[in-house]
């Protein structure tokens, strides 16, 4: 039987879902009818490849909700370990880091299709500049969170040892905080860059008010950011609520 926290976790989730599926849907139908199938661009087969992993993600995150808890385990937990109790919790585990490869491969593809946009509108204009600098800098901080991911916990399979004999790959810590200062930085600095965009850019009101409540979003994400590795790393916070 699933936890009232499992069920109610798996109704958000797939309702946010559903609106990132409906979301991605539009955007697809208008550019095939704006370009056609053969004039879609990077960015358009990028966002398919975003919901693949965001499907991933989903998927993972469930079963980890629904699941029988992970690696990360105090001492009484370890001393009750039953052979049930290990097979459950090494499944848990795998699901663990198949969560966190897909985050981080859902969160940078978006930021690589926010930032071939800004490069498509800045042609020929000097923030092109900006842009370019700006991808660098997010392309770097894929590569370092990639790293820290598959370095931080030597070798691979300690992620899902039950117990582990590394802390690091039972609580991601070190891992999480690369990952929390790339990508909240390159999320700063993506908007940073588009605000000039906005200002400067010729638009009708509504269009402009649209894209302003775009950057509010952009906003809340790196709020949900901040807060998502304070509950990761704060030992009294650790718990499932970062995957909210």
């Amino acid at each position: 039987m699933f936890s009232d926290f499992a069920i109610s976790f798996a109704k958000e989730t797939w309702s946010l879902y559903g609106l990132g599926v409906f979301s991605v849907a539009i955007r697809m139908i208008s550019r095939i009818q704006k370009l056609h199938l053969k004039g879609l661009e990077v960015d358009d087969y990028l966002m398919l490849s975003a919901l693949f992993w965001y499907t991933l993600l989903c998927v993972s995150l469930n079963q980890v909700a629904s699941g029988g808890g992970s690696n990360l385990m105090t001492v009484d937990d370890i001393a009750n370990l039953t052979p049930e109790i290990k097979a459950e919790r090494i499944r848990g585990s795998k699901w663990v880091f198949v969560s966190e490869h897909s985050m981080v491969l859902t969160i940078w593809t978006l930021k690589t299709c926010m930032l071939i946009i800004y490069f498509r509108i800045t042609a020929g204009l000097k923030q092109k500049k900006l842009v370019i600098a700006c991808a660098v800098y997010t392309g770097l901080g894929f590569i370092g969170t990639e790293l820290a991911l598959f370095l931080s916990c030597r070798p691979l399979n300690q992620y899902w040892a039950v117990p582990t004999e590394n802390y690091q790959c039972s609580s991601y810590q070190h891992y999480e905080i690369v990952n929390g200062a790339f990508s909240i930085t390159s999320d700063i600095a993506i908007m940073l860059v588009a605000m000039p965009l906005l200002i400067a850019v010729r638009l009708p009101l509504r269009q402009k008010l649209i894209l302003l409540g775009i950057f509010g979003l952009g906003i809340f994400v790196i709020i949900a950011g901040i807060l998502t590795k304070v509950y990761c790393l704060v030992p009294s916070l650790i718990s499932y609520v970062y995957m909210n």
